[in-house]
């Protein structure tokens, strides 16, 4: 993980019955556990690194009614990766967490 950086996470649903969550997490393992308990279907969650001033990126993950996933990593550029299984997803998440980078096991796209 960074030096004095921080996870902010953000849980959105639309429709229905809307919801809304932001957490923060002093480390890797508890935005991990705040982000896998949210993945729903309809669930748009977004983690961001922050820290004194500066947001080292962005993890974008938004569940699809049947439970496909469509990733979007945001640093200086935008990439995308659409329709992983939970699995794939959360070891991207995992990937990302300490450094904000892409996990090569997934095919990226420019977004």
């Amino acid at each position: 993980m960074r030096p004095n950086t921080h996870f902010q996470i953000e849980v959105e649903r639309c429709g229905v019955e809307p919801f809304q969550l932001v957490a923060n997490a002093a480390c890797e393992a508890s935005a991990f556990a705040i982000t896998e308990a949210h993945v729903r279907p309809g669930h748009v969650i977004t983690i961001a690194c922050l820290g004194e001033g500066v947001d080292y990126g962005n993890l974008i993950m938004e569940v699809s009614a049947d439970g496909d996933i469509n990733l979007v990593a945001h640093a200086h550029r935008g990439f995308q990766v659409n329709g992983v299984s939970l699995e794939p997803a959360l070891a991207a998440l995992r990937f990302w967490l300490p450094l904000q980078e892409r996990d090569a096991r997934l095919a990226w796209e420019d977004q």
